[in-house]
């Protein structure tokens, strides 16, 4: 598990992630900032903007969806979450 997974579970656990119509608001570790991930894992933070990664704000997604069991596991291996995982409806 890289850093940005870490980080994303430890947000996932300690901040109040808001569903909201096009995706997630997700809180910054940081600061306070919010962040929106859209349903298909895309951040609006530098990280994901810039470097073009899954960042850490997608992946509190990703806990987040999994820990409420909304995600149905395709693989057990880390890729980008969006296509290893269906969102149950």
């Amino acid at each position: 598990m890289d850093a940005r997974q870490m980080k994303g579970e430890q947000i996932a656990q300690i901040k109040s992630i808001i569903e909201v119509k096009d995706g997630w608001i997700v809180p910054s570790q940081t600061s306070d900032k919010t962040y929106l991930v859209s349903k298909m894992f895309e951040c609006n933070c530098p990280d994901h903007r810039i470097r073009g990664v899954f960042c850490k704000h997608a992946y509190a997604i990703h806990n987040h969806l999994h820990n409420k069991n909304l995600l149905r596991t395709e693989s057990h291996c880390w890729k980008r979450p969006q296509d290893l995982y269906v969102i149950k409806t």
